[in-house]
């Protein structure tokens, strides 16, 4: 039976798409132009007509209308065609003007009911013909649970997705317990912050690899029968602010330094991450707020061996002075029990842990209290015109060379870096100040090939896939060189390297991202001709993030010979700025491949 695709109806609840709640369909194929390669679909249907062999529409019919469960991409990209053209580039509205919808009616297998497509889906996205991120797995597993559960119990549930799909029951359990992990933390962070991007746009890797067991075991987590980390009653509001700590670390892009797993490598590294108090900031203080008067969890001690602590030995055996138990007086404190001042209203926050003085001002360099600042029990913050303030102490070493007049730095002190303590009851912060030598003459422009929010950006785009290690490698080796006004001339040779090693990488790493290119490409290990196929492509794929200006100006490949002569022949010579007006001008043909992979 065919029929006219312009009549189906994309899924709403497909793994790809039911994050981000669109409103209307035309959200939906806006979406999938941008983030999932529309383009070469429509490619495809152009030259080849609709023509998928072995790829057969799934379509769901409820009174007499149809939903596509299977081949979502295809009927958005026909619909593309003959509905939404003015999402379409250009080129692309004249190279579909001219096509007759007639022509792409299409078929597919027709059922009554999401559990008869339940096995065809899962055999084809799960079991690795067509490679979804670990997150669109997780929501495919997460719906098909919510829908199970209506009609039957957990066991049962989980039960039917297993004899329904490839995988493990661990590895579904797994996947749900992940998801509605990491869709807690969006939430939360969400509040903060609305322009966040759904969770299929962001890095979650370090949360469900690192961060999910560490929390779990440090406040002591249990988990109802729908998977879900339920948290100590009268504590919900604390544990809310704790994923929020979490995942603004993960994924705000403002942060200096980001919660990622080369920054939390290993388990063992959690503790050192809460004591430090700086990768996640204010996580101490919210757990110590969370475990107040709860039994210590089973926890890793800091010299790595397991602290196992009894209901018996600690309930209600605290004091409010000490820390000692009832009948034990010798005891001490619980050992890893964090120590909590019951009397403790306010908590003591580093709002910016690297501050730069660079001028003097009235006599006055700095003020501490810009550093600090001081939150409520309802996480409201504490204006600092309240009095509770003039109860915070700020430390430095003995020794330091610093004027300090009640909570001001004055500029008499001597340049360098001091390293403050802000106390306010127990609590104690720390953050930097460095004071800069004042110049007569401005400081000299240094020759950057690039900044680190720069690499730090195109690092977390290219996210945790093994694939691309090599290429994230050859970019943090490169920012290693990237004030060339410190570079010596025996590392020119070395910088040569590493651009045409990225320039090679990455244009390799798109074609095998969009195989028809290989025909284009002839088997040839030219880079001009890679460049050129690749740069031509990404211009008509996106004009918007790739240019006909930027198409054009990697077109002269002068540059390029300079950079290989570097390689190949002792006489040529590059100077800083040849660097920097050569990675200038490939440097938005690197950030178009990154973000199209």
């Amino acid at each position: 039976m065919k029929l006219n695709p312009l009549e189906i109806r994309l899924d709403s609840i497909n793994p790809r798409l039911s994050l981000f709640n669109f409103s209307n369909e035309e959200e939906v194929i806006r979406h999938l132009i941008q983030y999932e390669n529309l383009y070469s679909l429509i490619d495809s249907f152009v030259i080849h007509g609709y023509n998928t062999l072995g790829e057969r529409l799934i379509l769901l019919e409820e009174n007499k209308t149809y939903t596509v469960l299977e081949g979502n991409r295809r009927i958005a990209a026909l619909k593309s065609m003959f509905i939404y053209q003015g999402l379409l580039k250009a080129s692309y509205r004249k190279k579909v003007s001219t096509l007759n919808l007639e022509n792409f009616w299409v078929d597919g297998d027709v059922i009554k009911s999401r559990e008869e497509a339940d096995y065809k889906i899962a055999a084809k996205h799960i079991a690795s013909i067509q490679d979804w991120k670990p997150i669109d797995k997780q929501v495919y597993y997460e719906n098909m649970f919510n829908r199970l559960r209506k009609q039957m119990n957990t066991a049962q549930s989980i039960s039917y997705i297993k004899d329904t799909t490839p995988d493990k029951e661990s590895v579904i359990k797994k996947s749900i317990r992940f998801y509605k992990f990491l869709s807690s933390i969006h939430a939360q962070v969400k509040i903060k912050d609305p322009t966040l991007k759904s969770l299929t746009l962001l890095n979650n890797d370090v949360l469900t690899s690192r961060v999910y067991s560490s929390i779990k075991r440090t406040l002591n987590l249990k988990e109802n029968s729908d998977f879900e980390l339920i948290p100590r009653e009268g504590k919900e509001d604390v544990y809310k602010s704790i994923l929020q700590a979490i995942g603004s670390a993960a994924w705000e892009t403002n942060n200096e330094i980001r919660l990622n797993t080369r920054t939390f490598s290993v388990q063992k590294d959690w503790d050192r991450i809460i004591n430090e108090n700086q990768l996640i900031p204010g996580l101490k203080l919210l757990i110590e707020e969370y475990l107040h008067d709860a039994q210590p969890p089973n926890i890793m001690s800091t010299n790595g061996e397991r602290n196992n602590v009894s209901n018996d030995d600690n309930k209600n055996s605290v004091k409010k002075t000490g820390g000692k138990t009832g009948d034990k007086s010798n005891q001490g404190p619980i050992p890893n029990e964090p120590r909590v001042n019951q009397e403790k209203k306010y908590r003591l926050f580093v709002i910016k842990n690297k501050n730069i003085v660079q001028k003097p001002k009235n006599g006055i360099l700095f003020n501490l209290m810009d550093a600090i600042c001081l939150y409520d029990e309802s996480s409201n913050e504490i204006t600092k015109k309240s009095s509770i303030y003039n109860n915070i102490k700020f430390t430095t070493q003995e020794s330091d060379d610093i004027l300090i007049k009640e909570k001001f730095v004055l500029e008499n002190s001597k340049p360098k870096l001091y390293k403050f303590n802000a106390s306010y009851e127990k609590q104690i912060v720390t953050f930097d100040l460095i004071i800069e030598p004042e110049q007569s003459n401005p400081r000299p422009k240094q020759d950057l090939l690039f900044d680190d929010e720069w690499r730090i950006r195109m690092e977390s785009k290219l996210g945790e896939q093994i694939d691309y290690h090599k290429i994230r490698d050859v970019i943090y080796s490169l920012s290693l060189y990237k004030n060339l006004s410190k570079i010596r001339m025996h590392d020119v040779l070395i910088v040569s390297f590493l651009i045409r090693a990225l320039l090679e990488y990455l244009s390799k790493a798109y074609i095998d991202r969009y195989p028809e290119l290989m025909q284009k490409n002839n088997g040839s290990d030219n880079l001009g001709n890679k460049i050129k196929i690749v740069s031509e492509d990404m211009y008509n794929k996106s004009h918007s993030s790739f240019t006909l200006e930027q198409k054009k100006s990697i077109k002269n490949q002068d540059d390029l010979e300079l950079i290989n002569g570097i390689v190949h022949d002792y006489k040529t010579i590059l100077t800083n700025q040849d660097f920097i007006r050569i990675f200038r001008k490939y440097k938005p043909f690197i950030e178009s491949i990154i973000n199209l992979l």
